[in-house]
């Protein structure tokens, strides 16, 4: 059984009204240019794959399921989660004491439905704990790229709840991890089922210094997520959420909201040159894009979460504007 979404505070739900009148009018026209082997697939290399064609028109049944009504927003609740792979602790792992990938993945199982998540970005999700996710909720669940392009690409995959939503098209980057090496990382096309809204969903984590100083491929890294982000805001005008370990706190939430229209689901501001970081920082990260909203926050770091993982669970209350609106001759417009 899905729990019902908490109320908001007085304040916040009056500013989550304001944001949802500024949605209705103008969502859409936004036009903005603005583990222990986790190196292994440096012999990746094709190019990014992702469509940047627009919603023009209702879905119909040809292209997209029906919505039950495209002229509402709806709420759902994204979640990031570094799962902590299950190389880590193996019998060969550098993380003993823990329990093993698979049991840890039933507990993070546990989590997801404690917190009433439909969009999941995972990290560090090795196959044994893929496997037990599709054991357990592999009928109610989509994943990608999950086991369709290896024991590397699965580990940063996307989930999400098949009753809330549907994929419109997968796709993928090139990250660089350690020593640069290319990973394959999701950006996926989702569409809610209520209003028929889509929106893209992107996935990453750049990586630490644990195999020596990084911080020239997470710079790398964090330019290509700005650029995609860019682009998909600029050709499709779709709402765009990213999820991701960064491995940076201050550094990536100024550069993401200077050179982005995002906004972290934790707060902060970035305005005329002036970076307010959120505080307390994590290294997990949810944006969204302007046309979207957040209306909730938790840092969950319970005693279910630190035997689960060595990272917090992020999980945000997020705002999908609607995808139309009943114009005065009672026709569908797009928003």
């Amino acid at each position: 059984m899905r729990l019902p979404r908490p109320r908001l505070p007085r304040a916040r739900a009056a500013w989550v009204a304001v944001l949802l009148v500024a949605t209705m009018i103008g969502v859409g026209v936004l036009r903005l240019a603005t583990g222990p082997s986790d190196d292994d697939d440096a012999s990746l290399s094709a190019e990014t794959s992702s469509s940047s064609t627009p919603t023009t028109a209702p879905p119909t049944p040809t292209d997209g399921p029906v919505p039950t009504d495209p002229s509402v927003p709806t709420f759902f609740t994204v979640s990031s989660f570094n799962v902590l792979g299950a190389g880590h602790t193996s019998p060969n792992g550098n993380k003993h004491g823990w329990a093993i990938g698979e049991k840890r993945m039933h507990w993070a199982i546990e989590l997801l439905q404690r917190h009433d998540v439909d969009v999941v970005g995972f990290q560090e999700f090795e196959l044994p704990q893929y496997r037990v996710f599709k054991s357990e909720l592999g009928a109610g669940w989509g994943v990608y790229p999950g086991n369709t392009m290896g024991k590397v690409a699965v580990r940063n995959s996307i989930a999400w709840r098949l009753d809330t939503w549907s994929l419109v098209e997968p796709g993928w980057m090139k990250i660089p991890y350690f020593h640069g090496n290319e990973i394959r990382m999701p950006v996926v096309k989702l569409q809610n089922l209520k209003n028929g809204q889509q929106a893209y969903f992107m996935n990453f984590h750049n990586p630490a210094n644990a195999r020596g100083p990084a911080q020239k491929w997470r710079n790398i890294a964090a330019a290509r997520q700005i650029a995609k982000a860019n682009a998909l805001r600029a050709s499709t005008g779709l709402p765009v959420f990213l999820t991701g370990d960064m491995n940076e706190k201050d550094s990536y939430f100024c550069k993401v909201t200077r050179s982005t229209d995002l906004h972290a689901a934790n707060g902060g501001s970035n305005v005329g040159g002036s970076c307010a970081v959120p505080r307390p920082t994590r290294i997990d990260w949810i944006f969204g894009s302007s046309n979207t909203g957040f209306t909730s926050y938790v840092d969950d770091r319970s005693a279910l979460v630190r035997k689960t993982t060595d990272h917090s669970m992020i999980v945000a209350g997020a705002m999908l504007p609607p995808a139309f609106v009943v114009n005065e001759c009672g026709k569908y417009t797009l928003c």
